[in-house]
């Protein structure tokens, strides 16, 4: 069974994410201290748990345990961990 994904044009993001456990969050730039747009944000707000890729430091920004940082994944197939999270 495949997983569920959304493909195309948003026009409410907010409307869009509420529907994921998870989405990924990732930043135009990475590892650039500080740079932390709207979009963990838009996560946060609609309930799904970011898998973020952007600022060195956002464990100063956020807690550790309320995104998932994807810089401590090597590949994709290591980050199918989460399939066992989606029924938590």
């Amino acid at each position: 069974m495949g997983e569920k994904s959304y493909i195309g044009k948003v026009d409410a993001k907010l409307e869009v994410l509420k529907n994921f456990k998870f989405t990924l969050c990732y930043e135009n730039e990475c590892d650039i201290a500080g740079l932390i747009s709207e979009k963990i944000f838009d996560c946060f707000y609609a309930r799904t748990i970011p898998i973020f890729w952007g600022a060195s430091n956002v464990e100063s920004y956020f807690p550790k345990d309320t995104y998932i940082d994807k810089r401590n994944f090597n590949s994709y197939k290591e980050l199918d961990i989460i399939k066992e999270l989606r029924s938590i």
